[in-house]
């Protein structure tokens, strides 16, 4: 029996065990499928419209930055915000958010692309380049913590990037 045992398991092992050929061809066609997926979301990403500058956008923005967008922005936003700061404390530490602007400069928003799902031909994003550099803008946090309280401000920011716009 202690001898059989041992011996039997491994002939078992060996005729239930997936041989090279079988495993070689299970590889391949993981691999196959990578390519035909990865050739889908290139062809889903190719855009269908030339990069457009959209200087209209810009001087809108511009025009409705601090009336609308800021107020509209911070109403949606703020309590969110307020919320990621205080639940970022570490151990022993209180910080609280406690005023946010996003000055009076807007973004300036560039190579407008639209990109169409090439199955469906249905819009699957808007992307553009957004730079946005502000002395105006400032974040205020204060809090406590082992060494007393504090206060922070951060002003005068810059950031650059994509933005992607899904619809919904």
């Amino acid at each position: 029996g202690l001898f059989w045992s041992p011996l039997v398991c491994s002939l078992l092992f060996i005729l239930l065990s997936p041989s090279g050929a079988s495993l070689q061809h299970s590889k391949e066609e993981a691999v196959r499928q990578a390519v035909a997926e990865a050739k889908r979301e290139a062809a889903a990403r190719v855009p269908v419209t030339p990069p457009e500058s959209a200087e209209f956008m810009n001087r809108m923005m511009a025009e409705m930055w601090v009336p609308f967008v800021v107020p509209q922005t911070l109403r949606d936003n703020l309590s969110a915000w307020q919320g990621k700061a205080r639940l970022a404390a570490p151990k022993g530490w209180t910080i609280e958010l406690t005023d946010f602007s996003l000055g009076v400069h807007s973004p300036n928003m560039s190579n407008f692309q639209v990109f169409n799902d090439s199955v469906t031909g249905r819009m699957q994003a808007m992307e553009c380049d957004m730079d946005m550099t502000s002395s105006s803008m400032r974040v205020v946090v204060s809090g406590s913590g082992p060494l007393g309280d504090f206060r922070a401000t951060v002003s005068g920011m810059s950031m650059k990037g994509k933005v992607r716009v899904l619809p919904m």
